[in-house]
């Protein structure tokens, strides 16, 4: 998860001036020894002090991938 509130340097800009959000959470799911399906979702805020509403976006992420077996970190 990642929040930011962006300003200009010096004064103020309500064209600049924002604050945004970002969430991301995802999963990978071992089907076969070196074969994955990879799943996630997205999630992102923003919005502009000079703008009266604010804007987001949802996004699903599906794949597929090929590799060398995972190992536990631990």
């Amino acid at each position: 998860f990642d929040a930011i509130r962006n300003k200009v340097l010096e004064g103020e800009d309500p064209n600049v001036d924002r604050r945004y959000a970002d969430f991301f959470s995802g999963l990978s799911w071992q089907v076969a020894s070196r074969w994955f399906i990879d799943g996630g979702y997205r999630y992102r805020w923003q919005k502009y002090d000079a703008a009266p509403r604010s804007s987001n976006s949802n996004t699903l992420l599906f794949g597929f991938s090929y590799g060398l077996r995972r190992q536990d970190i631990f």
